[in-house]
C-alpha cells in the first residue's frame, strides 16, 4: 500500500490541473501564439565573438618588481572578483561611446546609438572560471557586429594600458609628496632621543642601570654597618649611663664643675664642717649652740657652693650638687659616655646621609624604565621611519623608469571575424515559448489552488468539523445519465437518481447514507432529521430527495416537507405543483391530506407552498411543531429540507422541533469559514448534529471519492487483471443489491430495540417462539450478509495488491496511468465497505443479544418466572 502512495500523489496534481484545464490551455496557447508571432516577425541577427585572456605582466617585461604590481588582477575584498571588475569595465560609459564614435554606429532612425541600446546586443562573460573573457556582440549586419567587437578590444586594451601609465605617474607624484614629510618625521625622532638622552644625562641605559644598582647595593651596605654600628654605641652610653645615674650631657657638666678649683674648695669646706658637726653631735644635744652655729655655717656653705656650681654648669647646676667631687673612675666614665653620645650622634648622621643617597638612586632607578619604554619606542618610530624613507626612494627611483614603460594585462586570444550563420533558431524559440507557456500554466493553477480558501476534500472537511460521516455522495454526470426526465433538463433542478437510476452505483451511495444512519436509530430513537447546508448549492435539497426516496424503496414510510421557504426546489424535483404547500398548512390553516402529495410508492411530500414574507415567523409557529409531531406518529421517517444556515435561522428553529440535523457540505463549494460559522451557530443553538454528508464530490479534486468509472480503451495487457477477477462495476452491483435486500427484508423495526416487559409476559407462548424463530432466521441472514461483504473486502485487497504488483514492474505511461486509476477505484472501493462492515457488524452483535434476551424471556415464559423478577 505504501508504495503506490507516491503514484496516487501524482495522480491526484493531474486531476487538480485537469480541473483547471481550460484556463492552463488558454494561457499556454496566449504565451505560444506570442512567441512564435514574435519568432516569425524578428529580423535574423548575427553575433561576432572575440576572446580576451586577463593575465599577470610577466617580470621579464619589466625593468623593476613594481611593473609587475601594477599589472596584478585583484580585488578589494575577499568577495570581489577582478574578472567581474573588468568585465564591468569593458561595459563602461567612456569605452563604449568611443566604440560608437570611432565606428559611427547609428540606430534605425539614423541617430547616433545609445549606450544603452549597444549594451542590449553586447554579451561580456567569463569562459568556464577561467581569466579569459567572451565578448560577443549581436547585430542584423555581420561584417558591423565582427568591427564593433575588434574596436571595443582595442579600445579596452588602450584603456588598460593607459590606466597603468596613469598608476605609475600618480604613485610618482605621491612619493614625492611623502618624502619630505617622512624625511622631517625621521629628524624629529632623532632630536626627541637626543633631547631625552641630555635632559637625564644618560649615554645609555644599560650602563646607568648597572651603575645604579652597583651603587645601590653599597649604599645599602653601608646603612647596615652604620646602623650596627650604632646599636654598639648606643648599648655602651646606655649603660654607662645607668651606672652614672646621669645622662651624657649630666656627665660633661659634672666634669667641668669637679675640674672648678672654687668648687672644690668650696666643697672640701663643707665637707669639713659636716664632719666636725658629725663630731660635736655625738657629744652635745642638737640645742647646743655649737652644733646649731655649726648647722648654719654649713647651710651657707652649701648655698655658696650651689652658687658656684650654678656659675659654671649654667641652669643644670641644680642637680649636679651631690656629684660635685668625682671620683677618678667616675670621671673616666663620665668622659667615656660624653664620647660614646657624640659617636652616637656622628653615626645618626652618617646613616641619615646613606638613606637620602639611596632614596636619589632609588628615584632614579624608577624613572628608568619609563624613560627606557620611551627610547624604545622612539626608536621603533626610528627605524620604522628609516625603512619607510629608504622604501619610498626606492620605489621612487622604480616609478621613474615604469612611468615610461607600456605596461598591460590583456592579451588577444581571438579577433573577431564575420559570423556567417545567423544566432537565431526558430525550433529553439518555438520550444522555448512552449515552455515558458507551460509553466505560466503550472504556475497559474498553483496560485489559483494556493488562493482558493475552499475545503477542497473530504479529509480537510472531516478533520475541521470532527462530526460523524454518515455519507459520501459522488457528483452526478448528467452527460452519462441517460434519458433525462423532462423536469431535469435543466441543469439547476437536482436529479432524484435514486427513483429515476435505482440500480446505478450512485443510487447505493445514498442506500449506504441510508443504512448508517439506521445505525445511529439503534442507539436512539431518530424519526424526524432536518437537512441544512453551511450555503446554498452543496446539494442538501438533492440529498433530502434521494435519501427519502432510498429509504422508501426499503419498505419505509417517509415524509418529505419542503421547509426552504426562501428558494423551494422540492416540487420541481418530483414534478408537482408548489401549492398548496406548507405554508397553506401553516398559515391558511388548510388540512393536511390538502397540502401532501404521494411522489412514489411509500413517499409523501409537503412542497413549501406559496412563499410567506416572513419564512421563520411560519415555521417557529405552534401549528409546525404539532405537525411534526402529528406526522412523527404517522410515518417512519420525516425528513426536512430547510435553508442553507448563511441564508436564513429557518434550519435552527427546525432543528429544535426535530430529532437531529444532518448537515450537508459540498467539497470545493464552500470555504473554511462558511463552514466553522455553520458549526459554531449549529452548536451554540443547542442543535443535535447527527453528522455530515459530503455530496459532489468529484474525482478529479479528491483522492479519496467514492465514485465510480468504466474502464473503457484499456489495453490487453491491464486487462489480463481484469480477466482474472470480477470488474469493479459487476462487484459494486452485487455487493450493493445484496445489502439493498437485506435492507428491504430484514431490518429490525425500530421499535424492536424497546422491550415492553409487561405486554411480553402477557403474550402467549406461541408468539414469542415465531418472534425467536424470525429473530434466528434475521440473525442467520445477517450473518451471511456479513461472511458475504468481509469475503468481498477480502477480493478487493487481493486485487489492490495485484495491481501494485503491476504498478512496479510497468513502464508504460498509459498502462501506469489506467493502472493508477483503477488502483484508486479499488481501494475506494476497500473503503466505502470496511466503513460498511463496522456497522454491519455492530448491527449483527446488537440482534445477537435481542436475541439472547427473548430467548432468556421464552425460558422463563416456560418455567412460570415472572420476566421482571428474572430481568432484575
Amino acid at each position: 500500500m505504501e508504495n503506490s502512495q507516491p503514484s496516487i500523489s501524482i495522480y491526484k496534481y493531474w486531476l487538480i490541473f485537469k480541473k483547471r484545464f481550460p484556463l492552463a490551455l488558454g494561457i499556454f496557447l496566449f504565451i505560444f501564439i506570442l512567441g512564435a508571432v514574435i519568432t516569425n516577425l524578428k529580423e535574423p541577427t548575427y553575433r561576432a565573438i572575440a576572446k580576451i585572456k586577463l593575465r599577470e605582466i610577466n617580470p621579464s617585461s619589466s625593468l623593476t618588481e613594481l611593473g609587475k604590481e601594477f599589472g596584478v588582477l585583484s580585488g578589494l575584498t575577499q568577495d570581489s572578483s577582478p574578472i567581474t571588475t573588468e568585465t564591468e569595465i569593458i561595459r563602461s560609459q567612456p569605452l563604449i561611446e568611443k566604440t560608437i564614435a570611432d565606428l559611427q554606429l547609428k540606430d534605425e532612425e539614423g541617430k547616433t546609438l545609445t549606450v544603452e541600446k549597444f549594451l542590449l546586443s553586447l554579451s561580456v562573460r567569463e569562459v568556464n572560471s577561467t581569466d579569459i573573457l567572451r565578448i560577443s556582440y549581436q547585430d542584423a549586419d555581420p561584417k558591423r557586429a565582427a568591427e564593433v567587437v575588434n574596436t571595443l578590444v582595442s579600445n579596452y586594451i588602450d584603456n588598460n594600458a593607459q590606466f597603468n601609465r596613469r598608476e605609475a605617474v600618480l604613485a610618482r607624484e605621491f612619493l614625492q609628496q611623502q618624502l619630505p614629510t617622512t624625511e622631517a618625521t625621521l629628524e624629529k625622532l632623532e632630536e626627541s632621543i637626543l633631547k631625552i638622552q641630555e635632559d637625564n644625562q644618560i649615554v645609555s641605559l644599560e650602563e646607568e642601570s648597572a651603575s645604579i644598582a652597583i651603587s645601590l647595593q653599597q649604599i645599602r651596605q653601608n646603612i647596615a654597618e652604620s646602623r650596627a654600628q650604632l646599636a654598639n654605641s648606643s648599648s655602651q652610653s646606655g649603660f654607662i649611663s645607668s651606672q652614672l645615674g646621669m645622662t651624657s650631657q649630666d656627665a660633661l657638666i659634672a666634669t667641668a664643675v669637679n675640674q672648678s678649683s672654687s668648687v672644690q674648695q668650696s666643697l672640701t669646706q663643707l665637707q669639713q664642717l659636716e664632719s666636725e658637726l658629725v663630731d660635736k653631735q655625738s657629744r652635745f644635744t642638737d640645742v647646743n649652740p655649737e652644733i646649731i652655729e655649726l648647722k648654719e655655717q654649713i647651710l651657707l656653705q652649701k648655698q655658696l657652693l650651689q652658687k658656684q656650681i650654678g656659675n659654671v654648669a649654667g641652669n643644670r647646676g641644680d642637680n649636679l650638687l651631690n656629684n660635685a667631687q668625682l671620683g677618678t673612675i667616675q670621671q673616666e666614665l663620665a668622659l667615656e659616655l660624653v664620647k660614646l653620645e657624640a659617636n652616637n650622634i656622628g653615626l645618626a648622621k652618617e646613616l641619615e646621609y646613606l638613606t637620602q643617597i639611596e632614596q636619589v638612586q632609588l628615584q632614579r632607578a624608577r624613572i628608568l624604565p619609563k624613560l627606557r619604554f620611551q627610547l624604545r619606542q622612539l626608536e621603533r618610530k626610528l627605524e620604522v621611519s628609516q625603512d619607510s624613507y629608504s622604501l619610498l626612494l626606492n620605489k621612487l627611483q622604480n616609478i621613474q623608469i615604469t612611468e615610461n614603460q607600456n605596461i598591460g594585462n590583456v592579451r588577444v586570444l581571438a579577433n573577431a571575424t564575420v559570423p556567417q550563420k545567423p544566432i537565431d533558431s526558430r525550433s529553439a524559440n518555438y520550444m522555448a515559448s512552449a515552455l515558458l507557456g507551460l509553466i505560466s500554466a503550472v504556475g497559474a493553477v498553483y496560485i489559483l489552488e494556493i488562493m482558493d480558501r475552499s475545503l477542497k476534500t473530504v479529509e480537510d472537511a472531516k478533520q475541521l468539523l470532527r462530526y460523524t460521516s454518515l455519507g459520501i455522495i459522488p457528483e452526478i454526470e448528467r452527460a452519462k445519465l441517460p434519458q433525462l426526465p423532462v423536469q431535469n433538463e435543466d441543469s439547476t433542478v437536482p436529479i432524484a437518481i435514486v427513483n429515476h437510476y435505482p440500480t446505478s452505483a450512485i443510487s447505493e451511495f445514498y442506500r449506504i447514507l441510508h443504512s448508517n444512519l439506521k445505525f445511529l436509530c439503534s442507539d436512539k430513537k431518530i424519526n424526524t432529521v432536518v437537512i441544512t447546508s453551511s450555503t446554498s448549492g452543496e446539494g442538501k435539497s438533492s440529498i433530502a430527495a434521494n435519501l427519502a426516496s432510498a429509504m422508501a424503496q426499503v419498505g419505509k414510510k417517509v415524509l418529505l416537507i419542503d421547509a426552504n421557504l426562501h428558494s423551494p426546489i422540492q416540487h420541481r424535483i418530483w414534478d408537482i405543483y408548489a401549492e398548496p404547500g406548507l405554508s397553506n398548512f401553516i398559515a391558511e390553516q388548510q388540512a393536511l391530506d390538502s397540502v401532501k402529495q404521494q411522489v412514489i410508492t411509500n413517499l409523501d411530500l409537503i412542497p413549501s407552498g406559496a412563499i410567506p414574507p416572513s419564512p421563520v415567523t411560519l415555521l417557529d409557529s405552534r401549528r409546525m411543531k404539532s405537525l411534526v409531531d402529528h406526522c412523527a406518529t404517522i410515518y417512519d421517517f420525516i425528513i426536512i429540507d430547510s435553508p442553507a444556515l448563511n441564508k436564513a435561522a429557518d434550519a435552527l428553529t427546525l432543528g429544535m422541533m426535530a430529532d437531529g440535523v444532518l448537515l450537508t457540505l459540498k467539497p470545493g463549494q464552500v470555504n473554511y469559514s462558511e463552514v466553522k460559522f455553520a458549526q459554531e451557530i449549529l452548536e451554540q443553538s443547542g442543535q443535535n448534529i447527527l453528522g455530515i454528508v459530503f455530496n459532489g464530490v468529484e474525482s478529479q479534486v479528491d483522492s479519496h471519492n467514492y465514485s465510480y468509472h468504466s474502464l473503457e480503451d484499456v489495453p490487453h495487457n491491464v486487462q489480463n487483471i481484469g480477466q482474472t477477477l470480477p470488474s469493479l462495476e459487476t462487484n459494486q452491483d452485487g455487493l450493493w443489491d445484496t445489502i439493498a435486500r437485506h435492507q428491504q427484508d430484514s431490518y429490525l423495526k425500530e421499535d424492536d430495540y424497546d422491550l415492553d416487559l409487561d405486554k411480553i409476559d402477557h403474550s402467549p407462548i406461541e408468539e414469542i417462539e415465531n418472534k425467536v424463530l424470525d429473530l434466528q432466521q434475521d440473525l442467520d441472514q445477517l450473518t451471511k450478509i456479513v461472511h458475504e461483504q468481509e469475503e468481498e473486502l477480502l477480493l478487493h485487497e487481493h486485487t489492490v495488491r495485484q495491481i501494485q504488483e503491476q504498478l512496479e514492474v510497468t513502464t508504460s505511461t498509459r498502462e501506469r496511468f489506467v493502472l493508477e486509476r483503477q488502483l484508486l477505484q479499488e481501494q475506494e472501493c476497500q473503503n466505502m465497505l470496511q466503513e460498511t462492515l463496522i456497522g454491519q457488524r455492530s448491527n449483527l452483535e446488537k440482534r445477537k443479544q435481542l436475541l439472547l434476551q427473548y430467548q432468556k424471556m421464552l425460558f422463563a415464559k416456560r418455567v412460570g418466572i415472572n420476566l421482571k423478577v428474572m430481568t432484575n
